[in-house]
């Protein structure tokens, strides 16, 4: 799926042929799918504007939950067993507005299958998580044409191209930050200036696929953001913070810094499954030296003057795309930004000190407070140009 195709428009979020899907569009299919992509947004949408009430909903829900626990109950599929616990997951996330009343709110049979199903199946997690709402909701829509979305209408589609927007993304960074770290583990191996310049490459693209998001409508972000809000029990939920790529990048280029730490140690819990390994082997050794950094501050990788451009431009990349995020943050969620003074791109820049990302005050729907996490990641990066002398104006 390419950039172009990935970002038009379909007539409708649920809209495609499973004909076109060949024989395994009817494999692994969960029993409440129907629901899901075709009712749930547009009951969500009447909940919240008053024409339908919560208890409704809860008792829709329960009427189907009945219907379907026999087959559920009985499944011994993964693939399926995955696909159902999705479907839970966002008939969960639609109780998530009630706030402190959002278990209470929700049909009893939805919270005790939830529970029996990550009992029964290994890997399941009784939250969303970012893999499953952005990489598995991705893989289902092209096996199937099946996308969930908590939003109707536009607003539903522009829901739809953010999850499936980053999935398409992750790819280019994930690359990038391989690249990065065969670089630091085996200096000496590799072409440092080709390997440099094909992160480059693959950043640029990443950052070509993420910037899409400046055209997500403020009133769409906010409306599907209510149902990706923390949970009643303190648990996050998914959110784009959970990236595992970006992270390898960052520890691929330089040792983490305390703070850095402590954003990896809280979210530990909710990083992909395949990531969480690489991620901490990845710390550990970055820590002790083996980041790009590093390597260049001991003679171990040596560059030349091409290479030591390529280094510049791959950082400068990275820079920009935590710049960006950072202004579409601003624009999308303005209420996670009690002040914003100093964060036009060189106030950032100067300043050498990261912020405490844990204030209870948070506003960002991952559980930190968002203005730090994001200014903090601007900060490392700023202040590793420095060290390495790239001091021109990124």
């Amino acid at each position: 799926m390419n950039r172009e195709q990935l970002f038009v428009k379909a007539p409708a979020v649920e809209q495609r042929d499973p004909e076109a899907f060949g024989d395994t569009a009817e494999l692994g299919r969960s029993p409440l799918e129907d629901y899901v992509v075709h009712e749930l947004p547009a009951d969500l949408r009447a909940v919240d504007e008053g024409s339908m009430t919560r208890q409704q909903l809860a008792e829709k829900q329960a009427g189907m939950l009945t219907d379907t626990w026999p087959q559920i109950s009985q499944n011994l599929d993964p693939h399926t067993a995955k696909s159902t616990h999705l479907d839970f997951l966002f008939m969960l996330g639609g109780y998530i507005p009630a706030g402190a009343d959002m278990y209470r709110s929700a049909p009893p049979m939805l919270l005790s299958l939830i529970g029996a199903q990550c009992d029964r199946f290994r890997g399941l997690r009784p939250y969303m998580t970012y893999e499953m709402i952005v990489d598995y909701n991705a893989e289902e829509y092209r096996r199937t044409g099946a996308v969930r979305v908590y939003a109707d209408g536009d607003d539903g589609l522009h829901e739809r191209d953010f999850y499936l927007g980053h999935h398409a993304a992750e790819p280019y960074a994930k690359a990038a930050a391989y690249g990065l770290h065969t670089l630091a583990e085996r200096p000496d191996q590799v072409n440092a200036t080709a390997t440099l310049q094909t992160v480059v490459t693959n950043l640029n693209e990443f950052r070509r696929f993420m910037g899409a998001y400046t055209r997500l409508p403020r009133s769409t972000f906010a409306y599907f953001r209510q149902y990706l809000a923390g949970y009643a029990d303190g648990t996050r939920n998914a959110s784009g913070a959970f990236m595992p790529s970006v992270q390898l990048l960052e520890l691929a280029l330089l040792a983490p810094t305390e703070m850095y730490g402590v954003y990896l140690d809280e979210s530990r819990p909710y990083f992909p499954d395949w990531s969480v390994p690489v991620i901490e082997d990845w710390r550990i050794a970055s820590a002790s030296g083996m980041n790009v950094e590093d390597r260049v501050a001991t003679g171990s990788l040596a560059l030349d003057e091409q290479g030591r451009t390529a280094l510049a431009d791959a950082i400068n990349q990275f820079l920009h795309f935590r710049t960006t995020h950072l202004g579409i943050t601003k624009a999308q969620i303005p209420d996670a930004f009690t002040s914003t003074a100093g964060l036009d791109k060189g106030s950032i820049g100067r300043s050498r000190v990261e912020q405490q990302i844990l204030d209870p005050a948070y506003k960002g729907t991952a559980g930190f407070d968002v203005r730090n996490v994001l200014t903090n990641s601007v900060v490392r990066l700023a202040n590793l140009r420095r060290r390495l002398g790239f001091e021109s104006e990124f």
